[in-house]
C-alpha cells in the first residue's frame, strides 16, 4: 500500500505549500514499487474526499497514468481493463466508479478530446436488478442480448451453459437509478450472472435426429444439438430420453435441450438390418424349399446336407442358379445352373458346410428363377462342451460384521512406525452408523439401504455444491471403504493352517494373483484362534507376496508358540491412501476454493512466460502503441523480454505445440489447464515436452508430477531420463514400499528411486543408500532438493505428512487425470499455490474413469473424475462459436489433441464418430502403411467389404450360452471362446504372432477358458485380458469376447455396456478389430447398437441372424 499513500500525501503536501510536486525519476519510481510485490493484490480505497457510498455512482476525469497490454490505471489509483484502441499513457478520460464487495469498480470509461464532450462530474445511485433478454447475435465471446443491446463477455461473467442465438436468458445487473424511465433502470453499470429462463427436466421422445448437420426435435418442439448428447449415443426415432430443457426460440420449437440421457431404446426391428434382401421372396404359390437342420460338434468341421426344392404345380420352372449369400459356411456341390424344374419334380441339391462360427446361425441360399428369387435360411448350430461345469453361482448375502471386540496382539510391521510426525493426519475412522446400514442389508436391498442413507447423509443425493463437499465426499469414501471391507472377506478362511518358512509364517491362498482387491505388503491378516474364547486375536503384517502364498510376521510369541494349529483369518486393508483422499477433501475446501472447484469465469492472469511470436506482422494497435511511445517517448514498466521455445521434439504436431504453449504463457492460471488425449494421438509426448520446456523456461519451477498408477508413473519417470536433458539430481522417483517389494519398479528406474521416512528430521535414522542407488527413509530437505517429484497421487499424500507446504511445488502434472477419483486427484493438487502456481491435467474423459466397487459411491459422484467434472462445467465447456478451431475449447484452459498415430481410417472413423465429435484425424496411410499391409495378408478370413476390401472391424454374431460355474461369479461363453480359438488360428496361419494380437473379454473367467482352450491346442498366448488391462496399449489385430448372450434388459447388461469400456475396447487395434458377440442382446446397449449398426454399413457383418 506504501505506493497509494504516497500519491495521497504527495497530493496534500501539494495543497498546503501551494507548490507542484516533484516528479520522480523512472528509477525511483521503481524502487518504491519494487518495495511491496503483493501490492497490487490488495483493493486500492478511495481517497476521503471522495466519500463514495455503496450504491452511489461517481462520474469523475482523470489520466491514465499506467498501461500494460489491456490493463489501466487512472490517476495511480484506479484499476480497469479495455480493449480499446485509442487510450494510452498520458490520455485524459471521464469514467465512472462505484463500490461493490468491498471492491472499486470502473466502468464507462471515455476518452476526452475537447473539455465540452463530457458532462460535469457529480453522483447517481444504481441498484441491482433481473432483466429478461434474448440472444440475438454471436461475436466471438462476445453475446449480443436485446432489448436493450447489452453486450455480454462470456469472460467475464459467471455462467453455467453455453448460449446460442434464440436462448432468453436472465441478466442479473448493476444498473443506474434513472428517475426519467418508468422502470428507473438506467444505464448497466455491470453484468453479474446469466441465467437460462425456465429450465427444467422433462421427459422426452426423439421426434427426428439429422446425424449430417448434428441437430435433432425432441416432442416435436424441442430443439437439440449433438453437442448434448453423451458419448457414444446416436439417437434414432421413437428413442426415449430426458432431457434438461431451456426456454429458445430455435425455428418452430420454443425450447432447447442442454443434456439428454437415453432412458429407452426404441423397439423397433429397423434398428438394425440385415443383408439386402428386397428382390428376394421366402414364400411363393408354386415352390416349396426344405432342409433338415445342421450341426456340429465343433469349428472347422464339414459335413454334407441336402437342400430340397419341390415344384407342386403343373408348371415348369427353370433354375438359373443357386449359391448361398456371402458370409457363409456352407457351399452348393451340385450343379444345378438352367436346371429345368419339371412339374411336381423334387429336385435335391447337395451342400457342404464347414464350421466357422459358433453357437446357433443361419446361412441364406438363395435360387433365382430368372422372373423371381426365393431365399431360405439353413439353421446351423456349431456347439462345444466348455472344460467348466455349467451351473449356477450362489453366493452368499455379504454384511460386514462390525463387532470385531477382541484384544490384537501386534504383529511385526514391514518399517517400524514413526515416533514423532512432522504432520499427522486424522484417522478420519468409518462411522459406526454407516457400517450399520450395510450390516442390516445387502446390496440385494438397494432400495432400502438407499433410503437409510438418504435419511443420515442426505447430501450423498443432492447436487455437489462448495457448501456439501466435504460431507458429501466423506461419505463417498466410507462407502466405497465399505464395499472394500466386503470384497476382502473374500479372504477369510474358518480354518487356516500356516506354514514355516525361515522368519516367516506363510498363508495359501489359491488363485491369490487374480483375486481382487489385491493383498499388498503391509497389509495385515487377523488370525483368531476358534477354540478358545480368551478375546485375543493376533495381528500378522504381510511382508511379501508369492503366486499362491502371503509372507506374514505376526508378534515373536506368536511364532515361537505357534504349532500347526488351525485359525480362523481374516484380510484388513490399509488404509493410507483413504485417509490421504479424506484430507485432500479439507485441504481442497480450504486451499482451493470456489475459485478453482466450482469456477464458472475466466480471469486472464500476466503471462507466465513471455513466448516470442511467430506472426511477423504486427496488428494495427500494436503499431498505433509504438509511434505514441516515439513520439512521446513517455516510460513505461518494462516486461520481461519474449523467449522463443527451441522444441526438444521436432515431431510434435501443431496441436501438441499449442498445448505446451497455452500451459506456458498460463493466462487462466490457478484453473488447471487440460491436456485432453483421445487414443494414440500422442498425449504423453505432450507431457514430456511440456515439463522439459517448463524447467528450460522457469527456472526456479518445481514441479510434481503423479498419476493415479505406478505403471504411468514409472513410464513419465523413464521418458524423461532416457530424453537425456535432465542433469543428475534433477529427478526422483518416490515409491512406496510395497512397490519396491513387489519388485516390478523397471530396473533403469532403480538409481532415481527413492521412499520416504514420515518421521520428523533428527528423530529418525538417516537416509540408507543402497549399492544399487535406490536411497531408503529420505527426509523431506532431502526430496525437497529435486526439481522434479514423480509420485503416485496416493504416494504424493505422504509428502503432505513430511510436512511440505502449498506452493513448495509450483506446477502439478497430473497424467492420467481421467482414470483417478476427484479425492485422489487432490491429493497432489492441494499442494497447489493459487496465487502462483499451475496445475495441468493430462487425461481423456471418454477413457476408463476411476475403479469404484460401491455402487451409491459410483453413482452419486466417486465414479466422475475431477478431469469430467471440469469439462462439464464453464468455462470448460466447449463453445463452437467461439473457438471454432480448436473444437470448440477455449485454448486458455483446454488443448485437444487431434492427430491419431494408431489406426486406419476405417477403425479410427468409428472411435471419432462415437466419443469425439469426428474430430480425431488419420495419421496411418490406408495404401502403404504397415497397418494397411497387414490387413491385406487377412483379406481370405474375412467377410468381405461393401467397397470390396477387406474391413478394419468386423462383428462376427455369436448366438452363444453364457455361463457361470460353481467356484466363481464371473461369466464365461464357451462358443465364443471357441469362436476366439478360431480366429487365432487363422491368424496364426496368416503369419501374425502372439506380440500382434490383443484378445479383450470383460470376464476373467472368460479370459480362463480361452487361454485354457490356447494352452490345450500347444499354440503360444497372446495377451489375453479384461478392459482395464488393455488402457494405452495397442496391437495389430484385437480379439473382443462380450461374453453376456441372454435376453436381458439394457440394464443388466452391467459394466459390458459402459462407454468408457466400450471405447477403450474397440480403440486398441491398430489395423483389424474381431468383435465376437450376441448382437441381438448388445443392440439392447445404445452404444452397442451403433457398433453394429456401423459394421452393417460397412458390409462386415456375419455370423447369427439378427431379429
Amino acid at each position: 500500500m506504501f505506493f497509494n499513500w504516497f500519491g495521497f500525501w504527495r497530493r496534500l503536501f501539494s495543497f498546503i505549500w501551494d507548490s507542484k510536486p516533484k516528479l520522480l525519476s523512472i528509477e525511483e519510481a521503481c524502487d518504491i514499487l519494487n518495495q511491496d510485490e503483493e501490492e497490487n493484490l490488495e483493493p486500492i480505497a478511495i481517497p476521503e474526499e471522495e466519500n463514495v457510498n455503496e450504491y452511489d455512482t461517481c462520474l469523475k476525469k482523470g489520466i491514465i497514468t499506467f498501461k500494460n497490454e489491456n490493463k489501466y490505471q487512472i490517476d495511480d489509483l484506479y484499476e480497469f481493463e479495455s480493449n480499446a484502441e485509442n487510450l494510452y499513457i498520458g490520455s485524459r478520460v471521464s469514467y465512472k466508479i462505484f463500490i461493490t464487495n468491498c471492491t472499486i469498480k470502473v466502468t464507462d470509461v471515455k476518452l476526452i478530446e475537447n473539455d465540452w464532450d463530457v458532462d460535469e462530474t457529480g453522483k447517481s445511485t444504481w441498484c441491482s436488478r433481473i432483466m429478461v433478454c434474448k440472444v440475438v447475435k454471436r461475436e466471438n465471446r462476445n453475446v449480443i442480448l436485446e432489448p436493450g443491446d447489452v453486450t455480454v463477455d462470456l469472460d467475464k461473467i459467471s455462467i453455467e451453459f453455453i448460449p446460442i442465438i434464440g436462448d432468453w436468458v436472465e441478466i442479473h445487473v448493476k444498473s443506474e437509478v434513472d428517475i426519467n424511465i418508468t422502470d428507473f433502470s438506467g444505464k448497466i453499470l455491470e453484468i453479474d450472472k446469466v441465467n437460462a429462463v425456465r429450465p427444467h427436466i422433462k421427459n422426452c421422445v426423439i421426434t427426428s435426429y439429422n446425424a449430417k448437420d448434428n441437430f435433432g426435435i425432441l416432442n416435436k418442439n424441442i430443439y437439440f444439438l449433438s453437442t448434448c448428447l453423451p458419448y457414444g449415443y446416436i439417437p434414432q426415432a421413437n428413442d426415449k430420453v430426458i432431457a434438461e430443457i431451456i426456454e429458445s426460440d430455435q425455428g418452430t420449437c420454443v425450447w432447447r435441450a442442454l443434456k439428454i440421457l437415453p432412458e429407452a431404446l426404441a423397439a423397433k426391428k429397423e434398428q438394425i438390418t440385415d443383408v439386402k434382401e428386397s428382390d428376394l421372396v421366402y414364400a411363393h404359390e408354386h415352390i416349396n424349399i426344405s432342409s433338415e437342420s445342421v450341426e456340429l460338434t465343433g469349428l472347422n468341421l464339414k459335413t454334407q446336407f441336402f437342400v430340397l426344392i419341390e415344384n407342386i404345380s403343373d408348371e415348369v420352372f427353370l433354375i438359373k442358379s443357386v449359391g448361398f449369400k456371402a458370409p457363409s459356411q456352407s457351399k452348393v456341390t451340385s450343379n444345378v445352373q438352367d436346371y429345368t424344374l419339371d412339374a411336381k419334380e423334387i429336385k435335391k441339391i447337395c451342400c457342404d458346410c464347414e464350421s466357422k462360427s459358433m453357437g446357433d446361425s443361419r446361412d441364406l441360399i438363395e435360387i433365382d428363377f430368372g422372373e423371381f428369387k426365393i431365399g431360405y435360411w439353413v439353421s446351423i448350430t456349431v456347439g462345444r462342451q466348455s472344460s467348466f461345469e455349467s451351473v449356477k453361482c450362489i453366493r452368499k448375502g455379504s454384511k460386514y460384521l462390525n463387532n470385531y471386540s477382541n484384544e490384537i496382539i501386534a504383529g511385526q510391521r514391514v518399517t517400524s512406525a514413526p515416533r514423532f510426525c512432522s504432520v499427522k493426519i486424522p484417522d478420519y475412522t468409518l462411522p459406526r452408523k454407516l457400517l450399520d446400514i450395510f450390516n442390516r442389508f445387502t446390496f440385494r436391498d438397494a432400495a432400502n439401504i438407499q433410503s437409510e442413507l438418504q435419511a443420515y447423509k442426505p447430501s450423498l443425493f443432492n447436487n455437489l455444491t462448495l457448501m456439501n463437499y466435504e460431507d458429501k465426499f466423506h461419505t463417498l469414501l466410507y462407502l466405497e471403504e465399505i464395499s472394500e471391507k466386503l470384497a476382502l472377506q473374500n479372504y477369510d478362511q474358518d480354518l487356516a493352517c500356516f506354514i514355516r518358512n525361515g522368519e516367516y509364517l506363510m498363508l495359501e491362498i489359491n488363485n491369490l494373483k487374480e483375486r481382487r482387491p489385491s493383498l499388498l505388503v503391509g497389509d495385515k491378516i487377523i488370525a483368531s484362534d476358534p477354540t478358545k474364547q480368551d478375546n485375543k486375536d493376533f495381528e500378522g503384517f504381510i511382508h511379501k507376496v508369492g503366486g499362491n502364498h502371503v509372507y506374514l510376521k505376526f508378534s515373536p510369541m506368536f511364532h515361537d508358540s505357534y504349532n500347526g494349529e488351525d485359525y480362523s483369518i481374516r484380510a484388513v486393508c490399509g488404509r493410507g491412501s483413504l485417509r490421504s483422499m479424506h484430507h485432500a477433501i479439507f485441504l481442497a475446501v480450504k486451499m482451493l476454493g470456489k475459485d478453482i472447484l466450482f469456477c464458472t469465469q475466466l480471469t486472464e492472469r500476466e503471462l507466465q512466460v513471455n513466448l516470442r511470436s511467430e506472426e511477423k506482422q504486427i496488428t494495427r494497435r500494436q503499431a498505433l502503441e509504438k509511434m505514441y511511445k516515439l513520439k512521446n517517448k513517455t516510460p513505461v514498466k518494462e516486461t520481461a523480454q519474449p523467449k522463443s521455445i527451441d522444441w526438444y521434439n521436432e515431431s510434435l504436431n501443431c496441436y501438441q505445440k499449442e498445448a505446451v504453449k497455452n500451459i506456458l504463457l498460463g493466462v487462466a492460471r490457478p484453473l488447471p489447464y487440460v491436456i485432453f488425449g483421445p487414443p494414440g494421438t500422442g498425449k504423453t509426448v505432450t507431457i514430456i515436452e511440456t515439463i522439459l520446456q517448463l524447467l528450460r523456461m522457469i527456472p526456479h519451477c518445481r514441479l510434481l508430477v503423479s498419476a493415479p498408477s505406478n505403471s504411468a508413473s514409472d513410464l513419465i519417470a523413464l521418458r524423461l531420463i532416457n530424453s537425456g536433458v535432465l542433469k543428475p539430481g534433477d529427478l526422483v522417483r518416490v515409491i512406496s514400499f510395497s512397490y519396491l517389494m513387489s519388485e516390478l519398479l523397471p530396473g533403469e528406474l532403480v538409481p532415481y528411486s527413492a521412499t520416504l521416512s514420515l518421521g520428523r528430521e533428527g528423530t529418525v535414522p538417516s537416509a540408507e543408500v543402497l549399492k544399487t542407488g535406490m536411497t531408503l527413509g529420505c527426509s523431506s530437505s532431502a526430496i525437497g532438493r529435486h526439481r522434479i517429484t514423480v509420485s503416485t497421487c496416493g504416494s504424493a499424500g505422504r509428502l503432505f505428512q513430511m510436512g511440505f507446504k502449498r506452493g513448495h511445488f509450483s506446477h502439478i502434472v497430473v497424467d492420467e487425470s481421467g482414470q483417478a477419483s476427484e479425492p485422489e486427484v487432490l491429493i497432489p493438487v492441494t499442494f497447489l499455490d493459487k496465487y502462483n502456481g499451475q496445475v495441468i491435467l493430462a487425461g481423456d474423459p471418454v477413457q476408463l474413469g476411476p475403479v469404484i466397487s460401491n455402487p451409491f459411491a459410483s453413482d452419486n459422484g466417486l465414479g466422475e473424475s475431477f478431469l469430467e467434472r471440469l469439462l462439464n462445467r464453464f468455462p470448460y465447456v466447449p463453445d463452437f462459436e467461439s473457438f471454432p478451431e480448436t473444437s470448440g475449447y477455449d485454448p486458455r484452459l483446454v488443448t485437444k489433441l487431434r492427430y491419431n498415430y494408431r489406426s486406419l481410417e476405417p477403425l479410427l472413423n468409428l472411435t471419432s464418430s462415437l466419443f469425439y465429435n469426428n474430430d480425431l484425424l488419420v495419421t496411418v496411410s490406408s495404401e502403404d502403411s504397415k497397418e494397411a499391409k497387414t490387413l491385406a495378408k487377412l483379406k481370405d478370413i474375412l467377410p468381405l467389404g461393401s467397397n470390396s476390401e477387406p474391413p478394419c472391424i468386423v462383428f462376427h454374431g455369436v448366438d452363444g450360452e453364457q455361463c457361470r460355474s460353481n467356484d466363481s461369479p464371473s461369466w464365461y461363453n464357451p462358443h465364443e471362446a471357441a469362436q476366439v480359438f478360431y480366429y487365432i488360428n487363422e491368424l496364426y496361419r496368416m503369419g501374425l504372432e502372439s506380440k500382434d494380437i490383443g484378445v479383450i473379454t470383460p470376464y476373467v473367467k472368460q479370459s480362463r477358458e480361452v487361454r485354457l482352450i490356447l494352452t490345450e491346442a500347444e499354440f503360444d498366448c497372446p495377451k489375453i485380458g479384461t478392459v482395464e488391462e488393455f488402457q494405452g496399449q495397442e496391437f495389430n489385430v484385437v480379439l473382443v469376447s462380450t461374453v453376456r448372450s441372454s435376453s436381458e434388459k439394457a440394464d443388466d447388461l452391467n459394466f459390458i455396456s459402459c462407454p468408457r469400456r466400450i471405447n477403450v475396447t474397440i480403440s486398441r487395434a491398430k489395423c483389424l478389430l474381431i468383435i465376437i458377440g450376441n448382437p441381438n442382446v448388445l443392440s439392447k446397449n445404445i452404444v452397442w447398437r451403433s457398433v453394429i449398426n456401423y459394421c452393417i454399413s460397412n458390409g462386415a457383418y456375419t455370423g447369427c441372424q439378427m431379429y
